[in-house]
């Protein structure tokens, strides 16, 4: 096979590839799109002391951030990712 019917059979594998994530990206970033919005309304409330914290003191070191979620923060980090 010359490299030039080689180079053709791998942009056509190329663009068959690309065309397959083109079409699989809507229904991840719309599955990630409901997740984000499920966490937010179960964990609104620590969310919301989340943000207050900082406003008030102007930081959020580990102790608070683990004293707002009832946890260690790398535990519900963790949890989360599950």
């Amino acid at each position: 096979m010359d490299d030039n019917r080689k180079t053709m059979e791998e942009r056509n594998d190329s663009e068959e590839t690309a065309r397959a994530i083109d079409a699989g990206i809507p229904a991840i970033l719309e599955s990630q799109q409901r997740r984000a919005t499920e966490i937010r309304t179960r964990d609104r409330e620590v969310l919301e002391r989340m943000t207050r914290r900082p406003i008030e003191f102007e930081t959020l070191d580990r102790a608070e951030l683990e004293s707002i979620l009832g946890a260690p923060a790398g535990a519900t980090v963790a949890a989360a990712k599950a």
